[in-house]
């Protein structure tokens, strides 16, 4: 289990590194920025390695060029017991030998390890804290995307005292997305996984569900359906998932809009927002917490049915509402033109309200202001249908004009 990036590999610990880590690790500049006591012997880094170092998650640092070890870096579990963690999410910590900083080391094999944790093990999200006295890891954290989220003392009892760590997380800035809105067009609307399972992959998202029975809300790790009435609840975990698109925020771009007179005022601010950070050829996930001088929303009930028309049912199923003076949330997605059928080109807006009990897919607004978080996106993973059934749909055959009608809240 190694990886590497340009100038560094990495790979686990051994025996045959305890003279080079404890010439590292007894640095009075090293151990207590990082919550460890310098060690103090060739025998204490013996024993530090035999108990804590040497696994399949901890691996030390090694400069190619020269071959010599400079640091140590650790995917572990979260430890925090105040945290709601998932059990694909993993936190880093690193320390750097003295010689080696400024160097720019220290920034690359937290980006190098970023991504094997993501692209290789898989991880949704990944923590990491530091010292409230250590500018340097916060500098490294920032540049490598870690927000943060939260400050929490302890005491620490190797340093005999009590320690402020502020945490930030960085989560894979992918979307999952379950079947294709083409196959959701021609009328497959049979589960392809669960809400449990879809909670896996992200925490903020949009969909169905099974027979097209309402509007997917997924906010902050909560799963709400909104009916034909436009009330909303929370849906239970075994629910079944036939078309969704979802990813873990990070909310990496933050700003304001105020005075917002229709939906495609909105959709023409936020265009100009992504295009700014040469963005129209990705993905974008946002959630914009909001105030709403009106919003004019639908959505449906179930109809189980085998190749008819989603246009069809929604003639029969789909009914509309108007919110008005409301506060609330939006999830919205963006996909480029040239993913058209994959899902819905341009953007794609659903609402839940504050007290998550009213809640529908928008197709107008009038928005006094609203807070955006904005994550852009450049991979996808597509879950599809298993079933046998699902080879009888003629995906090409899906209207691209209807797909855009259903979108728009058109009968």
């Amino acid at each position: 289990m190694t990886y590497e990036t340009k100038r560094l590999y990495f790979r686990p610990w051994t025996m045959d590194d305890a003279e080079a880590c404890f010439m590292l690790a007894k640095d009075e500049h090293v151990g207590p920025a990082c919550g460890f006591v310098p060690h103090s012997s060739l025998e204490k880094t013996k024993e530090i390695l035999d108990n804590k170092l040497i696994n399949d998650h901890t691996f030390c640092i090694i400069e190619k060029e020269s071959g010599d070890i400079i640091g140590n870096i650790g995917i572990d579990s979260v430890h925090d017991p105040g945290l709601k963690i998932r059990a694909n999410e993993r936190e880093l910590g690193f320390w750097l030998g003295y010689p080696y900083w400024n160097k720019g080391f220290m920034t690359e094999a937290l980006k190098g390890t970023i991504s094997y944790c993501f692209n290789v093990l898989n991880v949704s999200r990944l923590w990491c804290g530091y010292y409230e006295d250590n500018p340097a890891s916060k500098r490294v954290q920032e540049k490598n995307g870690f927000i943060y989220r939260y400050t929490r003392k302890e005491f620490n009892k190797r340093l005999n005292k009590e320690v402020v760590i502020n945490s930030g997380s960085l989560t894979a800035r992918k979307m999952y997305q379950i079947s294709t809105l083409s196959a959701l067009a021609l009328g497959y609307s049979k589960p392809v996984i669960t809400v449990k399972e879809l909670l896996q992959h992200g925490d903020t998202g949009l969909g169905t569900y099974e027979d097209v029975d309402g509007e997917m809300i997924l906010l902050d790790g909560n799963c709400y359906r909104a009916d034909e009435k436009g009330n909303a609840s929370r849906v239970p975990i075994n629910s079944g998932v036939p078309f969704s698109s979802v990813s873990f925020l990070n909310g990496t771009r933050e700003f304001f809009l105020e005075d917002i007179e229709s939906i495609d005022k909105l959709k023409e601010e936020l265009n100009l927002r992504i295009e700014e950070d040469f963005g129209l050829n990705s993905m974008h996930m946002v959630k914009i917490d909001g105030s709403f001088r009106s919003i004019s929303a639908r959505s449906e009930s179930g109809f189980r049915s085998h190749h008819v028309e989603l246009k069809d049912i929604l003639k029969n199923t789909q009914k509309e509402f108007f919110f008005k003076d409301i506060k609330g949330s939006l999830v919205c997605v963006y996909y480029p033109d040239y993913m058209e059928g994959i899902n819905a080109a341009g953007w794609h807006f659903h609402f839940i309200s504050d007290d998550k009990k009213k809640g529908g897919h928008v197709f107008d607004l009038q928005m006094e202001r609203g807070h955006v978080y904005l994550d852009k996106i450049s991979r996808i993973d597509i879950q599809m249908p298993t079933d046998p059934a699902f080879d009888t749909y003629a995906l090409k055959s899906a209207s691209n004009d209807d797909i855009k009608k259903v979108e728009q809240g058109k009968k």
